[in-house]
């Protein structure tokens, strides 16, 4: 990979990669994180936005440092999830964060966009959900009487 001497790394979807990697392009590894930063940190974050009632949920391009979704933010984006379902707002998700992940690559690569510091504390680092989150999350949006 060094012998090609890339100017950007783009991930999406892959383990976490190691420093010796996502360091070799010149201008760093960019990543696409479903979850607003600093505030959802880890995994299924679209997941854990409806189960914390947000109005909506958000996907973010970070430039990849040594952190667990600790980078500093280069886009966001957000989609509305009030009343929604999961997979509506999953769906829309996908969408709006390949649009801003392609637009925010070449923003980047052109010197348009500066990546940015976060605003805030770091947020809590979510895992996968439980059984009893997964239960808990269908009880509060499906039960009788809860629209």
């Amino acid at each position: 990979m060094r012998a090609q001497s890339p100017d950007v790394g783009l991930v999406y979807g892959s383990p976490i990669l190691r420093p010796e990697l996502f360091e070799i392009p010149r201008l760093g590894t960019l990543g696409i994180h479903h979850g607003r930063m600093p505030e959802y940190r880890g995994k299924k974050t679209t997941f854990w936005a409806l189960y914390n009632g947000d109005p909506r949920a958000g996907v973010t391009i970070q430039k990849i440092n040594a952190g667990l979704d600790t980078g500093t933010i280069v886009a966001e984006g957000h989609v509305d999830a009030r009343g929604r379902s999961l997979r509506a707002v999953w769906n829309d998700l996908e969408q709006r964060g390949l649009d801003l992940y392609v637009t925010a690559t070449l923003g980047y690569v052109r010197g348009e966009l500066v990546p940015s510091a976060w605003d805030g504390p770091k947020g809590k680092l979510y895992r996968d959900p439980g059984a009893r989150d997964i239960l808990r999350f269908i009880w509060r949006r499906y039960r009788p009487g809860s629209k």
